[in-house]
């Protein structure tokens, strides 16, 4: 049984992710998304999804699929997106964009 792991950009709920400055801020700018993140990782890491269907069956309406393998968490009741990349052969993770709501509308899901 593999797990999912977290790639070079994994998720620490407290701390932000490492080497990116602009998610690190967004991440310490919005402490209220701790416990969400945190709840989002730990689900995430025990993970054995095989494609979009394993995710959506896991997450149903509050996760939706854009290009690239890339996957749109909403987090907090809607208040924050987390847009992930999924290997799932290689079943690893890669966290593209933590943000709100708000903010993820002025970013390109598929491309950030």
């Amino acid at each position: 049984m593999r797990h999912l792991q977290m790639e070079v950009n994994h998720v620490n709920p407290t701390k932000g992710i490492p080497g990116d400055s602009d998610q690190t801020q967004t991440a310490l700018n919005h402490p209220q998304a701790e416990r969400p993140l945190k709840v989002w990782y730990a689900t995430a890491v025990k993970a054995e999804w095989t494609g979009p269907a394993d995710i959506k069956r896991q997450f149903g309406a509050s996760v939706d699929f854009v290009g690239d393998n890339r996957v749109i968490f909403d987090l907090g009741g809607n208040k924050y997106r987390l847009v992930v990349r999924i290997a799932y052969t290689y079943k690893r993770a890669l966290v593209k964009f933590i943000g709100t709501h708000a903010e993820y509308d002025g970013i390109n899901a598929e491309t950030v």
